[in-house]
């Protein structure tokens, strides 16, 4: 049972003045509230560090009653550092003016928790409920759960269920769920391991419903990460980033996000290199580029992803899986992925409207990619007779771009660009449904009739998506696409089997 600190609705509980850290151990802090021109940290406000241990800080308040200050934490506000072990922030917010003279006046940051240094937590640490209230949007503005302009490193830790609620938009990133800024000198590192980020939502028109990462010197990595479920009333409901150095995905889900616009799963724009790896993102839906979009990107690596079943649901529109604009210089290169079953907007017989294009991979103004024993087939929009027959219009690759793909021993169903001889060609790479196929992200299996048996190539490559120890090369050669088919042969006698 914890001892709990309670502010009553009516006073800051916690404040500490000094510049070291201030410790608490297996406490909670409640009910604060903080009104005034600097209101920050609705139960504690340090001018040092926080940590804490196996402490929960819930239901505070940081209400702005004059000026335009920004106001930082509604929960927490740390100076410098912010660490939790095992803690939980909950139900927090800053609040600004609806109506009035101070209506919009100064930023809101970080519903949960603000640091000026780096945020660190680990331990089935929670973020919950948490929202920024009654601001507008614009660029200094945003973190639902919590902001930092110092670095983040998140491990075993679910952000969740955190909002953004503007009352208007100036098209910002803000993050609904976490908003990570670069420090204005230096590198800034964001690691984010074994979490989830779930839930989340950003409104208004305001971007990344999920995950906001901004600022040239930060450079990002997501581990073994879920992003589930986020939302946004515009654009970049899961993962935004922004005007970054680096940014990596490895052995992570990026699933069932939706925009109501554009840009429902992962987006990247104007960061200078990138890589997704061994990763799945799948059940992303927006009127138009559902899946991953990259932008302005002059280097950019895909390996062994799945990219499957995300939908765009407007007419005449682009890239349902994968779409690449401005990817110059070293270009993209995408090998041993799977991009596959991703869907347009069904269409009634007789309609005026459009049929999607480019539905698996849309090659924007700019865009070039360099393919390498890739699946992109059967993503598709249909048209729906009054009868129930369907009839299935096939659009896998195409683009903006009079040229700009090459590529060999893929698998591709329809393509709007020549490609050399040694490419496979179906509509049907006859592959099993998304699904746990072992491995930490679901994976579509090549089934025993799939042309993509044995067809490809290993790139050097020790283990599928799914990791060890499931094999790149199975039987005569490596399957095309993301894994290797259990069909390939027996495994037992492969090379090496009497090595000591």
């Amino acid at each position: 049972m914890h001892t709990v600190i309670s502010g009553q609705e009516l006073i800051r509980p916690l404040q500490h003045t000094g510049v070291g850290t201030l410790s608490l151990q297996y406490l909670g802090v409640h009910k604060g509230l903080s009104e005034g021109t600097a209101a920050s940290g609705g139960c504690i406000f340090s001018n040092g560090s926080v940590s804490l241990l196996d402490t929960q800080v819930r239901w505070c308040i940081a209400r702005r009653t004059s000026g335009n200050a920004t106001l930082s934490g509604g929960g927490i506000h740390a100076a410098k550092n912010l660490t939790l072990e095992h803690g939980e922030i909950r139900d927090s917010k800053p609040v600004g003016a609806t109506s009035g003279p101070l209506q919009g006046a100064g930023p809101l940051q970080g519903g949960g928790s603000w640091s000026g240094g780096m945020t660190t937590a680990s331990g089935a640490s929670t973020y919950s409920g948490n929202r920024i209230e009654s601001g507008f949007g614009n660029s200094n503005t945003g973190g639902g759960a919590l902001w930092t302009s110092g670095g983040l490193d998140l491990q075993d830790t679910t952000v969740r269920d955190n909002a953004f609620a503007a009352l208007a938009s100036a098209g910002f990133c803000v993050g609904g769920g976490i908003h990570a800024q670069a420090a204005a000198t230096g590198s800034t590192q964001v690691l984010i391991r074994d979490s989830t980020i779930r839930g989340n939502s950003a409104s208004n028109g305001n971007f990344a419903g999920g995950l906001c990462l901004e600022g040239a010197g930060l450079e990002a990595e997501l581990e073994c990460v879920l992003v589930l479920e986020n939302t946004a009333a515009t654009s970049f409901a899961g993962v935004y980033a922004v005007g970054i150095q680096s940014f990596t995905v490895r052995n992570s889900t990026i699933a069932d996000n939706v925009a109501d616009t554009v840009n429902a799963g992962l987006a990247v724009k104007s960061t200078a290199r990138v890589v997704i790896e061994s990763s799945t993102i799948s059940g992303n839906r927006a009127k138009n580029f559902a899946g991953v979009f990259i932008e302005s990107v002059p280097e950019l690596e895909i390996i062994q992803t799945t990219i499957s079943d995300n939908w765009i649901t407007g007419s005449g529109a682009h890239g349902a899986g994968l779409i690449l604009s401005q990817t110059t210089l070293a270009g993209a290169i995408v090998r041993n992925s799977t991009i596959s079953a991703n869907r347009g907007q069904d269409l009634p017989s007789g309609s005026p409207s459009v049929g999607a294009s480019g539905i698996g991979l849309w090659l924007g103004t700019g865009g070039n990619a360099t393919l390498s024993s890739t699946i992109i087939a059967d993503n598709h929009w249909d048209t729906v007779y009054g009868s129930g027959t369907r009839v299935i219009h096939f659009s896998d690759v195409d683009g903006s771009m009079s040229s700009g793909l090459t590529g060999t021993r893929n698998l591709i169903g329809t393509s709007s660009y020549t490609l050399p001889a040694n490419n496979l060609w179906s509509n049907y790479p006859f592959l099993g449904p998304l699904q746990d196929n072992g491995g930490p992200t679901h994976t579509q299996l090549p089934l025993a009739n799939s042309p993509a048996l044995d067809a490809g190539l290993g790139n050097g490559l020790d283990w599928d998506q799914r990791g060890a120890p499931h094999v790149r090369i199975r039987g005569a050669g490596a399957d095309i696409g993301a894994v290797e088919s259990s069909f390939g042969g027996d495994e037992l006698f492969r090379d090496g089997f009497e090595s000591p």
